[in-house]
């Protein structure tokens, strides 16, 4: 297991279903990177935040071979998520794409209903726990971070990930619930957003962040386009457990 993970958060103004652009905009970004292990971006990261999946449905292998070349390329493990839909299904599916071609998916559990996510795609029914260069770690979507008995931390995983596309209007209950999620499950906790005005003019306005087991946030960005990179040391996660080992007493319980 690595003692340092070098975790690199790109928060985007997503261009409104215009998959190349966005993809050439990613490239441009990623451009001057330094040495990272993990490139985490939003939700819907080529898209912005779509209720209709097959719209893109033309574009969805291009995305792939996208992630699966900058993966390859870079030799660094990917997160973000795209709409991907099958003949008779669609998911909001959370991609990880890692070196030597290795894939994994997450499918969205909890669909946003409120902006209509729940009629075109299907609910997901498994969690995804992942090995990240020695880090047990869990990615979810969105939504997902309301909803704390999906996320508890009964795997010992070290890295709690969430990709997001959450509006300006509701920041103060992003950074609150991502501050949340870290101190209950002690681990490092990531939320990556987007920021710009989407197709259907809901703005968003970032802030990006990565919060320690104590809730603290560690690092973060402003409401514009950039990246943050971070270096994360799994001795000060072990040192603190050690000091308050709360997560021994926790309930458990299993899904239906």
């Amino acid at each position: 297991m690595e003692e340092m993970l070098r975790i690199s958060l790109v928060q985007p103004d997503i261009i409104w279903k215009d998959i190349p652009g966005n993809l050439l905009n990613y490239e441009q970004m990623l451009g001057d990177l330094p040495e990272t292990d993990l490139v985490i971006f939003p939700e819907m990261f080529a898209t912005g935040f779509i209720a209709d999946p097959r719209s893109v449905i033309a574009r969805q292998e291009l995305v792939m071979e996208w992630l699966s070349a900058q993966a390859t390329d870079s030799n660094r493990f990917l997160v973000c998520s795209h709409p991907f839909c099958m003949e008779q299904a669609c998911y909001n599916r959370l991609l990880v794409y890692g070196p030597g071609g290795r894939i994994w998916h997450y499918d969205k559990r909890h669909l946003f209903s409120y902006g209509g996510e729940k009629e075109n795609y299907v609910p997901g029914k498994e969690q995804l726990l992942l090995d990240i260069k020695g880090w047990t770690s869990m990615p979810l979507t969105c939504y997902d971070l309301r909803f704390p008995v999906w996320s508890r931390n009964t795997m010992d995983y070290k890295l709690l990930i969430y990709v997001a596309n959450w509006p300006s209007e509701r920041m103060e209950i992003w950074e609150t619930l991502l501050r949340a999620r870290a101190i209950e499950n002690q681990c490092y906790t990531i939320g990556v957003n987007r920021v710009g005005i989407d197709g259907k003019n809901i703005n968003y306005t970032g802030r990006s962040l990565i919060a320690g087991p104590d809730g603290k946030v560690i690092c973060s960005l402003n409401d514009k386009e950039g990246i943050v990179t971070h270096e994360l040391l799994l001795s000060d996660l072990l040192t603190f457990r050690r000091k308050y080992p709360f997560l021994q007493d926790r309930d458990e319980f299993e899904f239906n």
